[in-house]
């Protein structure tokens, strides 16, 4: 698998799909039209920045998980995301029987020196810059960059105000479909070349002393 092309197409399926929107909006001879299109393009393009997110994530864990690397060989970041997705640590497990379960898979786990690291990513709706590198950070991929977490935060506070019906924040103009828009294609850029990066350097592999 060719994960620079694999990427690429992610990209540019999504840049394609921007450019519609926006266009779709520009077209509209009705000002009320073009309005409701302008709110409503923000839902689509929070789930266009979510969608790259975690797909491209997904294809960076499928790459590692070909490369059939030993447990022991695992960055203990990404063997401690690794187990604890896979067994669901984060639940909070009061039944001891449950605990019995969780004990016998982990010594399968390492009886078997090798694991599968689980493709499935959860920002659980909530990509703001400290959730996302969060993930990243977890799975050894450079953040992304912090000085763009106001505008992230905008994406995601009119994308909540819009789908739960709150007009009085739901305001959205050109000004911020294009800001946002452009936040978008930057950040997917930025996000494959750390992505790429973590995979020329190795960064899921153990560091040895």
């Amino acid at each position: 698998m060719d994960i620079k092309v694999k990427l690429n197409e992610l990209i540019d399926i999504r840049v394609n799909e921007i450019a519609m929107i926006r266009k779709s909006i520009y077209i509209q001879k009705s000002n009320n039209l073009r309005n409701i299109m302008e709110k409503y393009s923000i839902v689509m393009f929070y789930s266009l920045w979510e969608g790259f997110f975690c797909e491209s994530l997904g294809l960076y864990i499928e790459y590692i998980n070909q490369r059939n690397i030993s447990i022991f060989d695992f960055h203990e970041r990404l063997l401690a995301y690794c187990i604890s997705n896979t067994m669901e640590l984060e639940k909070n497990v009061t039944d001891f029987n449950k605990h019995i379960v969780l004990s016998k898979n982990l010594l399968q786990i390492a009886n078997n020196g090798f694991i599968n690291i689980p493709k499935k990513i959860d920002v659980k709706s909530n990509t703001t810059v400290k959730v996302m590198n969060n993930i990243l950070k977890k799975l050894c991929v450079v953040g992304i960059n912090e000085k763009k977490s106001d505008e992230f935060n905008l994406l995601l506070m009119k994308r909540n105000s819009i789908a739960h019906g709150d007009f009085e924040n739901s305001y959205v103009d050109n000004r911020i479909i294009l800001k946002l828009s452009e936040l978008i294609i930057n950040s997917m850029d930025e996000m494959t070349e750390n992505i790429l990066e973590a995979i020329n350097k190795s960064s899921y592999i153990k560091v040895i002393n």
